[in-house]
């Protein structure tokens, strides 16, 4: 399920969905995404959160799955 708040958090609307796929797919169809770039986020965050559903981790927006602790990756070119 995906809620569509406004900025202020009001409800504007609800999605249900069994997957990220079919909740894009309502969500496009119901007209709200005007902008490409909004549509990707969208698409990974749902992704994000089906895949935190089935691995049994708390999903929290704009926040990654998963913390790595430890050094920083070097670039190795």
């Amino acid at each position: 399920m995906a809620k569509h708040l406004s900025t202020n958090e009001d409800p504007l609307g609800e999605y249900r969905g069994r997957t990220a796929l079919h909740l894009s797919v309502k969500i496009v169809e119901a007209g709200i995404i005007f902008e490409p770039y909004h549509a990707m986020y969208l698409g990974r965050e749902l992704k994000k959160a089906e895949m935190a559903l089935r691995l049994g981790v708390p999903y929290t927006q704009d926040s990654p799955l998963f913390r790595v602790h430890g050094p920083k990756p070097r670039i190795l070119f």
